[in-house]
């Protein structure tokens, strides 16, 4: 049964995010030659966000009960399903200093802190950004150490530059370019080995920005990058297409309180390894262009809520025709692999 399908960027072709490498094998023969047999990987892995119809954590589910399909094509099983777990982690803290998320500042720093070295390991790293009249990179790519954090978000909380020249507090909230901060901050993270992962604090409410919904979602799921929103409970409530833009790229917002903040960070960075790696061989089919990938779970409870499902966005080569002739390749086994029938559009964020 599919519970839930929802619009992720095949950008196939494009080549920003490789799905494998190509390695060699050396294979002798009888004769002491030493041909060479080409071994091309083709495995395309997504970071799926399993959660119950509360969006609250789920016991392990198995990997048999996953299903995948392209554009709307028959369902297949993953060729393997795993949970992410201690994949290093590439996360951007995004701060919205316009005004709206101040009742949280003061907390945030030691909060952050606290994510290391329990939460957040040494092979993860961490980039800070504060927005407002301008935005201010504090961290670029830091290793998680609780002092490295906690001075990157007291330099982002204090900059002299951020809000302009009345640098005294919030100035330029009303006219805060969120989409534009978001895309420039996913855009930093698309060259990152790890898992790709944004945290804005902020109600999302956008003023004016160049990039469009679609056009953030879009680069999002292009790049692979996830997005989470956290908010203070005491502000107005997430702007709705803010949390599209969440929930399209993987991600979803969370609310927090002061004195419940240090653990729902913690828990934030929980649901981001608690992510399913849903693993499966690129069709030879597939086409250049925009796809939609569906990731279903069958058999659920029949008494429970319908499962929250989002699947993070991927980039994967297109088939190279020549390795695909070359007799010296070893093909890939295509019935495991999804295939695009071509007859469904991918959903709008519109």
């Amino acid at each position: 049964m599919r519970l839930f399908s929802i619009a992720v960027g095949l950008a196939l072709g494009m080549g920003a995010v490789q799905a494998g490498a190509q390695t060699g094998v050396q294979v002798l023969s009888d004769e002491g030659e030493t041909p060479t047999l080409h071994v091309y990987a083709n495995l395309v892995q997504v970071p799926v966000l399993v959660l119950n119809g509360d969006r609250k954590p789920l016991p392990p589910i198995a990997e048999r009960r996953f299903l995948v399909s392209v554009d709307g094509g028959r369902p297949v099983p993953p060729a393997h399903v795993r949970v992410e777990g201690d994949d290093p982690i590439e996360l951007a803290i995004v701060l919205d200093l316009g005004g709206e998320q101040q009742r949280l500042g003061t907390l945030l720093a030691e909060a952050i802190a606290g994510l290391a070295p329990l939460e957040l390991h040494s092979v993860d790293r961490v980039s800070v950004y504060a927005a407002d009249c301008h935005v201010v990179r504090t961290a670029d790519e830091v290793v998680a150490d609780p002092d490295a954090l906690r001075q990157a978000i007291r330099d982002a909380m204090q900059s002299p530059i951020v809000h302009g020249r009345d640098n005294t507090g919030p100035a330029c909230g009303r006219t805060l370019h969120m989409w534009d901060v978001l895309a420039f901050a996913t855009d930093e993270l698309s060259p990152l080995p790890g898992r790709r992962v944004v945290l804005a604090v902020t109600r999302g409410v956008d003023h004016g920005s160049s990039h469009s919904l679609r056009e953030t979602v879009k680069q999002a799921q292009n790049m692979g990058v996830s997005i989470f929103g956290l908010e203070d409970a005491g502000a107005l409530g997430f702007d709705a297409e803010f949390v599209r833009i969440c929930e399209m790229s993987g991600g979803m917002t969370l609310v927090t309180g002061r004195k419940e903040l240090p653990g729902q960070l913690k828990s934030f960075v929980r649901l981001v390894r608690g992510r399913y790696i849903v693993e499966f061989p690129r069709s030879d089919r597939l086409t250049a262009g925009f796809h939609t990938i569906d990731v279903a779970i069958d058999k659920p409870d029949a008494f429970a809520r319908p499962y929250f499902i989002r699947p993070a966005g991927v980039t994967v080569p297109l088939a190279d025709p020549a390795v695909l002739a070359d007799p010296t390749t070893v093909p890939a086994d295509q019935t495991l692999a999804p295939q695009q029938p071509g007859d469904r559009r991918p959903l709008s964020p519109n």
